[in-house]
């Protein structure tokens, strides 16, 4: 469905993107989205559940401000006819990996109205896979302040190899307590596995070969509740409305294990995640031209997670008992929003209307983290606690016998962050404002202004990491991932001139927008230690963006693109917190239905996408490009339907990125004995699932 909303584009993993970002906030039913993984995974939903998308690329007050690039709304269906409708859909897919019988699943749905009572239910089970492989080479090389110069250099390979599996149950009734009130009740269930192989090969420095296993075991689920009531009045744009939903997940766990070495890795993670958001909200007309509309809402998040774990170093010189660490890793994440807008929207003219909102919010957040390993060094000796080490010997104490290691860095991030509790709150005032000008009745001209925030560590399933100060995936020998608390809310004003139009036999809608941003969130990468990274996300001080979308929609068939420019800029020589990347995208969807072709009806979507920075390119030199193709037939007086589509038919994509980073400033790790600065040479290629 979303690959046939115009300027939505969705790559090969499923994420959607408006602007050229995947900062997009997903709502399902005006809510943020609970079903799947996490707030923008929509894999789960079935396509014949859905009603309809609304695109909302410059929000107004009204709206929550997360999503950067802007809102993505899903509604799904609740059949309206009397009597009782039903529909079931079974699917079945294949590629290079995997067989039909694989991969695949159904969905139903059912819906009965009958007086004052309409009730509706839909189940979907599925099956999916997802298939990565790659590589990463990376060449350092240290200048000399005597112009001598060293190499380091890292080359390895990965496969992985992910299955999920996932069950969702929604129930739920509308009652019509009068002509005007609605009440609705609505529960969900959602159960999910995953069961993960990789294999992770190391040609350089020295070769090495590492197996991991990681699942989410059966039994993992969340369930919901939501509860709502609408009054209408004989004025449309008179309205009263009241929702509340909670969701949790009482059972959330996690294991990773590496399999094929003499030490048995472990990481077991056991976590709890609740929500809950309540809205109250409420539309008054003043005249016929003009009415305000307000509303409050509060929004919670309370996530708990431990992390029980034991590693080793995984190379032949470090079989001894003395090179591991183990613990017990406990993170605490809470967050409440309150929030009440106030907006208002009058026609002036004929010709001209405007749109003034504001909204108020106060943010109150804590995190908790404590972690420090069980073990302690002093030469070779083990120690069960750093006051026994200290006790035992008058030399420095480490947590590892090998501080330079992936194991010592570990223990060092745990230590620097052990006995974390961060509390914070603040208040932020979001206005907005919205011009239109209707050059005629089917064409307009709209200036726009909002901002917009994205708050770090979301608190759906997964998504403390960017603030988590600890990492999850710890096995890797050449990354460690990790969270960083102290992480800031990333802040923009945005603004847009869109103009939509009429065009022979179809519609043209361009926009043109800026966004001025503070506190940019970036991906950080740092070189802290000579074989390896530290993966992390880091504030720059400030960033522009630019760009420009449009798209044509002639006799029903779409055509469009768009270009941006982002600007990034900290005040500092880091290299990863300043630079210019830009990128392009373009899409062609063809979209024949049967009514037209009389035996079948046809669709085609082809995507581009070219990116790149001061320091190289990603997708490749020349861009990358993937197709889809399908074809329809209905049966049975259009009671039945079946189709066949081939995603990725080019059997290309996946992520790739070549660029030279220089180094030399804050903590990269430089070699002893006088080297100054240098440079790393990186070649990344990532390929994903393929032609299916």
């Amino acid at each position: 469905v979303l690959n046939n909303v115009p300027m939505v584009l969705v790559d090969q993993d499923g994420t959607d993107t408006l602007k050229g970002s995947s900062n997009v906030k997903i709502l399902v039913n005006n809510r943020e989205n609970r079903i799947g993984e996490g707030g923008n995974d929509v894999d789960n939903i079935p396509a014949s559940m859905i009603e309809k998308v609304e695109v909302i690329t410059s929000p107004s007050a009204k709206y929550d401000p997360e999503g950067m690039a802007g809102i993505i709304n899903i509604i799904l269906k609740k059949d309206k006819d009397e009597g009782f409708n039903g529909e079931i859909k079974v699917y079945t897919k294949k590629n290079a990996n995997h067989d039909f019988m694989d991969m695949g699943g159904l969905s139903s749905s059912i819906n009965y109205k009958k007086n004052k009572f309409n009730v509706y239910s839909s189940y979907s089970n599925n099956s999916r896979y997802r298939d990565h492989d790659g590589f990463r080479e990376a060449y350092t090389s240290y200048t000399h302040q005597d112009s001598e110069s060293a190499t380091d250099s890292i080359y390895f390979t990965w496969v992985r190899e992910t299955e999920k599996k996932g069950q969702i149950f929604r129930l739920g009734t509308d009652y019509y307590l009068s002509d005007d009130v609605t009440l609705n009740l609505e529960g969900r269930y959602n159960a999910y596995s995953s069961n993960e192989e990789s294999t992770e090969e190391t040609l350089l420095p020295e070769p090495t070969i590492q197996t991991h296993a990681s699942a989410e075991p059966d039994g993992n689920y969340e369930i919901g509740v939501s509860f709502s009531a609408d009054k209408t009045y004989d004025n449309p744009d008179k309205n009263l409305s009241f929702s509340y939903s909670y969701d949790t997940h009482p059972v959330d766990q996690e294991y990773d294990i590496i399999i094929e070495h003499i030490h048995r890795d472990t990481t077991f993670i056991n976590s709890t995640l609740a929500s809950q958001e309540l809205e109250l909200y409420y539309s008054h007309p003043i005249n016929d031209k003009s009415k305000f509309e307000t509303g409050y809402s509060f929004d919670q998040t309370n996530n708990n997670e431990e992390m029980d774990y034991s590693l080793h170093i995984h190379t032949d010189e470090h079989d001894g008992e003395n090179n591991h660490i183990s613990g017990l890793n406990t993170y605490g994440y809470r967050r409440d929003i309150h929030a009440t807008f106030l907006e208002y929207n009058a026609e002036l003219t004929s010709k001209w209307s405007i749109k003034p909102g504001l909204r108020f919010k106060y943010v109150s957040k804590n995190i908790e983290f404590s972690g420090v390993p069980d073990y302690w060094y002093c030469g070779a000796d083990e120690y069960s606690s750093y006051e026994e080490c200290i006790n035992a010997c008058s030399d420095d104490c480490q947590l590892t016998d090998n501080p330079t290691d992936e194991l010592g860095a570990y223990a060092q991030i745990l230590k620097e962050n052990n006995n974390t509790d961060l509390d914070d709150s603040y208040t932020s005032v979001y206005p907005s404002f919205h011009l239109t000008y209707n050059l005629s009745e089917k064409r307009s001209l709209q200036f726009a202004i909002s901002s917009r925030v994205e708050r770090p560590g979301g608190g759906h399933h997964g998504g403390s990491r960017q603030i988590r100060p600890f990492p999850r995936e710890v096995h890797s020998d050449h990354f460690i991932f990790l969270g960083n608390p102290s992480l800031k809310p990333e802040y923009s004003t945005n603004y847009e001139v869109s103009y939509r139009s009429p065009v022979p036999m179809g519609f043209f809608y361009t926009n043109i927008y800026f966004n001025n941003v503070r506190d940019k969130i970036e991906w950080y990468s740092s070189n802290q230690y000579p074989d390896f990274d530290v993966l992390t996300f880091r504030n720059a001080d400030k960033a522009k963006s630019y760009g420009i979308e449009y798209f044509f929609m002639i006799m029903g068939q779409t055509i469009g693109g768009g270009f941006w420019y982002n600007d990034v800029q900290d005040g500092s020589d880091d290299s990863e917190l300043n630079g210019i990347n830009k990128g392009l995208n373009m899409y062609g969807k063809i979209n024949l239905p049967e009514k037209y072709m009389k035996y079948f009806g046809f669709e085609f979507g082809s995507y581009y996408m070219k990116m790149s920075d001061e320091y190289g390119s990603m997708f490749g030199g020349k861009g990358t490009i993937w197709a889809n193709i399908g074809i329809t037939k209905s049966l049975f007086k259009q009671r039945a339907r079946i189709s066949f589509d081939v995603d990725n038919i080019f059997d290309s994509g996946g992520f790739s990125m070549t660029r030279t980073k220089p180094l030399g400033y804050g903590n990269d790790y430089m070699p002893e004995g006088g080297y100054t600065s240098g440079e790393e040479y990186t070649n990344l290629s990532s390929s994903r699932n393929g032609r299916t």
